[in-house]
Order: C-alpha cells, then sequence, then structure tokens
C-alpha cells in the first residue's frame, strides 16, 4: 500500500458522505465454504453487483427457491445481523464505511477486475470485506459513542479521566487501522485502473501491428506511384524535347529547301 491512497482516503473524510448503505451482514464464518461457492455462483449470474442493503438477496432464499434447502436457507439467516445507523450522525466511522462502499462498487464493476492477467477474484469476497469492515465501523462508533465523558471536576490523575484517555487512544488506533484497510482496498482499484490501461494499450499495439502489413502495402503503393508519376513526367519532358529537336529540323530543312 503506497502512501499516496491512505492521503486519498483522508481526503474524503474531510467531506460529508451520505449515510452508509450496508445495513444487513452475514457472518461468513458461519456458512460453509460449499454455500459461499453456491452464492458466488448466483453473485456472477446477477452480474456481480453489489447489494449493499440485502445480502444474501432475499429472492435467493425463497421459499419456493430451489437453489437451497429450507435448512441451509435458515443456516443463512441465521448468520445474518442487522445494524443500525444513526439517521443524524455524520463521523469519521460513517464516512469511512461509505467511502469502502464506493470504492468496492467501482471493484465490482471495474472492467480488469476479471482480466484473466489479474485472474480469477471473487465476487462473495468483496462481500465479506464489505462486511467485515461494517462490523468494525458500527463497533467503534457504538464504543465511541456510550463512553461516558470524564466528570468535569476530575484531574488528569483521576481513575475516570484515565480511563477515558485510555480509551480514546484505542479509538485513534482503531479507526488508524480502518483508514489502512480502505486505504488497501484504494490501492486495488488503482492497481486495477493501471491493468486496464496496460490492457488496453497491449490492445492497441496488437491491433497496430495487425494492420502492419497493410501501412506498408500501402506505403509501397504510394511509392510506386511516385515513381510512375516521376516516370511519366521525365518521359513527358523528352518527349517535349524531341519534338523540339524535330521542329528544329524540319526547319532547318525547309530553309534548306528554298535556298536550292
Amino acid at each position: 500500500m503506497d502512501d499516496s491512497s491512505a492521503r486519498w482516503v483522508g481526503e474524503q473524510l474531510r467531506y460529508p458522505q451520505r449515510l452508509p448503505r450496508t445495513s444487513r451482514l452475514v457472518d461468513w464464518t458461519r456458512v460453509p465454504s460449499a454455500m459461499q461457492r453456491r452464492l458466488e455462483e448466483l453473485a456472477r449470474e446477477n452480474g456481480g453487483s453489489v447489494d449493499y442493503s440485502d445480502l444474501p438477496r432475499q429472492r435467493w432464499l425463497r421459499g419456493d427457491s430451489a437453489t437451497f434447502t429450507a435448512s441451509e436457507r435458515q443456516l443463512i439467516d441465521a448468520a445474518m445481523t442487522a445494524l443500525q445507523w444513526p439517521a443524524t450522525v455524520d463521523c469519521d466511522e460513517t464516512r469511512l464505511l461509505t467511502v469502502v462502499e464506493g470504492i468496492i462498487d467501482r471493484i465490482a464493476a471495474h472492467p480488469a477486475w476479471e482480466s484473466p492477467v489479474v485472474g480469477a477474484r471473487s465476487v462473495i469476497a468483496l462481500h465479506m470485506e464489505l462486511h467485515a469492515y461494517a462490523a468494525a465501523v458500527h463497533e467503534l462508533l457504538t464504543l465511541r459513542g456510550s463512553t461516558p465523558a470524564p466528570p468535569p471536576h476530575s484531574d488528569g490523575t483521576s481513575y475516570a479521566h484515565q480511563e477515558w484517555s485510555r480509551r480514546q487512544a484505542a479509538f485513534g488506533h482503531s479507526r488508524a487501522a480502518l483508514v489502512n484497510r480502505a486505504a488497501a482496498l484504494r490501492a486495488i482499484e488503482t492497481r486495477l485502473d493501471t491493468v486496464h490501461r496496460l490492457t488496453e494499450d497491449l490492445r492497441t499495439t496488437a491491433d497496430l501491428a495487425a494492420d502492419a502489413h497493410r501501412i506498408d502495402s500501402l506505403y509501397q503503393h504510394i511509392a510506386a506511384s511516385d515513381l510512375t508519376v516521376a516516370s511519366a513526367r521525365s518521359t513527358s519532358d523528352a518527349l517535349e524535347d524531341a519534338a523540339a529537336d524535330l521542329r528544329e529540323q524540319l526547319g532547318y530543312l525547309e530553309g534548306t529547301h528554298r535556298t536550292t
């Protein structure tokens, strides 16, 4: 991860963001890998888009759905958690999650995400990271909001003030870790941009190479045309010289005839 990604995330946090859209989480450690693979297949069949508010999509898990059995649907439902985001809070935590949602949204739709150069990538893995990130953000926001301020009459040596200071330091470390995770996702996005740009450059180069013989043929045709024009001009000049010489000879013969 480079410093530019962390700086980019920091710049985004300077401005108000919309509220997070991720409100339903799946504890993926409770979902068997076989079910994760089937969800992966379903996600790809549905275009690989990220549904922030309802994953897995409830229509996948309808009672009449043949995709999963009733017990499998119950297992996924049991692994799901609903998050409550304060409707009026605009803070670092909600801004961070909103920024990450945007990054993951762009990664999932990025033309280089499934490029052969990058290799196979998991759509569900993006959901996993988003859900883990949202859970950490929500926990930090909850703990920070439930931490009371130290009594106004306490000094810096009191237990209450020291505990408050210790928690603030822990919150700062947690926030820095969340920023680093967001910056790592941003670095992936920028690298996908690079892969896409290089892939397009390679495609353009291949197209140019494929047409090289046509360009060479065109050049040779034009060069041959130039030679033909030059040859025609030379011939025309020679004919003109021959005509002038003939006129001169005729004039001489006419003069000789008059003399005799």
